[in-house]
């Protein structure tokens, strides 16, 4: 009998599926706000999907290498401290469809409202987050406090048109983030305008933390003209590697792209740094900087730092 990936499984109601158990050996989840239900007896095929994110964590079990697929079209609001958390070991978001029909969440309502990760291992790909949707003074879009979490290949919308309205920080960190990887997101504001910009402190605040890395993201928005896009701070970040990352800092007379905490240690290579003004677009004492190029003006050519 010749060996195979592939496994039969009953679903809920009698529906058989075939499933690669090279990818994960848990239960498999659907969510789609527009045809879906929260309540038992959905959520195990994409004709009867569970109807938000949240509910279909609570119905994750940890450690069991459970995924949840979030189809095409689908929309959330997070509105409220850990609307959505994702607090069951090992389990893995996964978004369908591609552009802007990728499953998409939007902060609204209080300053407070987060997208909490909390437990180990979990993982988000493929979505959309809206975190500039208006909201004054919001704190923090995703805080991650587990270790070996991954945020990838994912659009951050951080300011509003029209408002120029932008989160403080649109990720947060705190120390025990150990091992995250933050892999080719997007992170990106409306096109320029005469409005007033309301600028964020930075796009991803680092507090503490071993191991992080920050890999191929796109930032570019209104930040802090001494903290920039990524900013560590309270405690020191070990081992950090912030690498092939194109950065920029919109806001007049910026000088930074990237700050750490003093002593923090790792690598920053290979970035391409905008900023406004300036000779040290990285501040980081004690981190090795290989082969980074930053413009300190618009329309000018970089050179290596």
């Amino acid at each position: 009998m010749a060996k195979t990936e592939l496994f039969s499984r009953q679903a809920s109601g009698g529906m058989f599926t075939i499933n690669n158990e090279a990818l994960n050996t848990g239960n498999i989840f659907w969510v789609c706000s527009l045809t879906g239900t929260d309540a038992v007896g959905y959520g195990q095929n994409p004709d009867a999907p569970f109807a938000t994110l949240a509910y279909a964590i609570s119905q994750c079990i940890a450690s069991n290498d459970d995924r949840i697929y979030v189809m095409r079209g689908h929309a959330e609001a997070v509105i409220a401290a850990g609307t959505i958390t994702l607090d069951k070991i090992g389990v893995s978001i996964i978004g369908m469809g591609t552009g802007s029909a990728r499953p998409t969440f939007s902060w609204t309502t209080i300053s407070s409202a987060t997208l909490l990760m909390t437990a180990a291992s979990t993982s988000i790909s493929n979505c959309i987050f809206d975190v500039g949707n208006g909201i004054t003074g919001l704190t923090s879009g995703i805080v991650i406090s587990a270790a070996g979490c991954t945020i990838k290949n994912c659009r951050f919308l951080t300011s509003k048109a029209g408002t120029w309205i932008a989160p403080i920080q649109t990720i947060l960190t705190t120390a025990g983030a150990n091992y995250l990887t933050i892999d080719g997101n997007h992170f990106v504001g409306p096109a320029l305008t005469t409005t007033t910009v309301s600028a964020g402190t930075s796009c991803i605040c680092l507090v503490g933390g071993t191991g992080i890395q920050i890999i191929n993201n796109y930032i570019h928005g209104w930040f802090t003209t001494t903290t920039g896009c990524i900013y560590g701070i309270t405690t020191l970040t070990n081992n950090v590697l912030i690498d092939h990352n194109f950065l920029g800092n919109q806001t007049t007379s910026s000088a930074a792209a990237i700050t750490l905490l003093t002593g923090s240690t790792g690598l920053v290579s290979n970035n391409r740094l905008g900023v406004l003004t300036g000779t040290a677009p990285i501040v980081a004492d004690a981190v090795w900087w290989l082969n980074n190029y930053y413009a300190a003006s618009k329309a000018s050519a970089g050179v290596i730092l």
